[in-house]
């Protein structure tokens, strides 16, 4: 009989055991990162290199390296642990690149005037000022957790993809950055609500204005909502099902006393807004 994945975490958090004892094929391994050339030019010569548990760090300051360091340790514990994916997630490494200053930061990326922190395939590309980045770097990294578990499988539930990482970014925001959205985000779903038929086909064009984004609020709402329905080992049984499952089955399957389909998780959704 096939086991289920909360089993099997469950199993694995409460007798401390390493992914080595476990049976072989117990729990399935997640995809590599996407690899290949930078879409971005690398940085200049002299820069260092510093590596931590699951990152490799590049930059030009050895002050600037040890802070970025520690935010995206901690963003990376949180995020995983959230999702219920830190042991499939903890053998994994990710490059972060850290830009000379914002002026060589825009212009090697062509990211909009207001952007910090940007991602492509397992890399992390930003500039460090001294403000808080948590919520720009929770917001890219999730993108990439979710991609080097499910792969290609990620463009086809972007509502998911999107979701959780302005879920994720929320949660990082300073409490009166996240009092506001939470205003916008309450008046929005009252007037600009739309089915779950137009929010898993809609596609944006850009993520720059993705905090008063109704779209983007409306997922990062679904999103927050699934996540309270259960532990986050339900979660990481979702996103584990989505692999090989349609997200119908998926939910049912994560989910059984909740919901028996998409249309469920709409209808109990609705009710909270």
């Amino acid at each position: 009989m096939k086991q289920k994945l909360p089993l099997l975490l469950g199993l694995f958090m409460s007798s401390c055991v390493s992914l080595d004892q476990l049976p072989p094929g117990s729990i399935p391994s997640a995809q590599a990162p996407a690899k290949g050339e930078s879409p971005y030019p690398a940085l200049d010569p002299g820069h260092q290199i510093v590596n931590s548990s699951h990152f490799t760090l590049y930059g030009y300051s050895s002050t600037e390296l040890d802070a970025v360091r520690n935010i995206v340790e901690e963003v990376f514990t949180r995020v995983s642990g959230d999702i219920g994916l830190y042991t499939f997630l903890a053998s994994q490494n990710f490059s972060v690149v850290i830009y000379r200053d914002r002026e060589d930061f825009l212009k090697k990326t062509n990211q909009p005037e207001s952007a910090r922190v940007t991602s492509a395939g397992d890399k992390l590309y930003l500039y460090y000022d001294g403000q808080n980045l948590k919520p720009e770097i929770a917001h890219h990294l999730s993108h990439m957790l979710l991609k080097s578990y499910l792969g290609d499988k990620r463009t086809t539930v972007k509502w998911l993809d999107e979701g959780l990482a302005m879920y994720e970014e929320v949660a990082h925001m300073s409490e009166l950055e996240r009092s506001a959205y939470n205003a916008s985000k309450s008046a929005q779903l009252r007037d600009k609500r739309m089915a779950f038929s137009q929010m898993t086909f809609f596609v944006t064009n850009t993520e720059e204005r993705r905090r008063t984004d109704a779209w983007y609020q409306q997922v990062e709402s679904v999103v927050s909502y699934l996540l309270m329905q259960g532990s986050p080992l339900s979660f990481a049984q979702f996103i584990s099902d989505l692999r090989v499952l349609e997200v119908d089955q998926a939910l049912a399957d994560a989910y059984p006393a909740k919901f028996r389909s998409f249309t469920d998780l709409e209808a109990a959704w609705k009710y909270t807004i």
